[in-house]
């Protein structure tokens, strides 16, 4: 079993550069028991309950791990440990350094942010409607929910909500 799974996104082209990276040194150095392993959120198939509950709009947002343990990892420090399970921790150590470590979460926060526009993706949104809304599970508190009306009984509304409804259109 991995020690670190790590949360990536499919479609884009720095993390799929990243994860080719992490992968091949991982073989590399333990070639019969690899130390992470790899989920691609951006597959059909992601189910947020078989990984920690992250759902995809919380993955897209921001890297996450999971830990054998079962522990959450997120932002920078994902890049800290998995780089460390590499043999290649002193490349990310300076980035937990008490004065560094603020500097580089706020700019991993603003990199995070941007990501999807900066390597050509199509908005989170625009994700989400490709995967017929279904963005990874139940909304979490706060999280804004597009709530529908139903048409009066007997309105010619309510007729054309049902037919698209069972067209799952809606």
């Amino acid at each position: 079993m991995a020690q670190l799974t790590i949360l990536y996104d499919g479609g884009c082209p720095l993390c799929m550069r990243e994860v080719r990276f992490l992968e091949q040194r991982d073989r590399r150095l333990h070639p019969s028991a690899p130390r992470l392993a790899f989920v691609d959120i951006d597959a059909g198939d992601y189910e947020p309950s078989t990984h920690g509950g992250i759902r995809y709009e919380e993955a897209m947002g921001r890297i996450h791990a999971l830990e054998a343990s079962g522990e959450v990892v997120k932002d920078v420090e994902v890049f800290r440990r998995a780089y460390q399970l590499i043999g290649l921790g002193w490349l990310y150590a300076p980035t937990g350094w008490p004065l560094l470590a603020p500097l580089v979460n706020t700019l991993y926060a603003i990199w995070a942010s941007a990501r999807l526009r900066i390597t050509g993706r199509p908005s989170l949104e625009q994700l989400c409607a490709v995967r017929g809304g279904r963005c990874g599970g139940v909304p979490a508190a706060g999280d804004r929910v597009a709530v529908g009306v139903v048409p009066p009984a007997g309105s010619a509304d309510l007729e054309r909500t049902a037919d698209a409804a069972a067209a799952g259109g809606v």
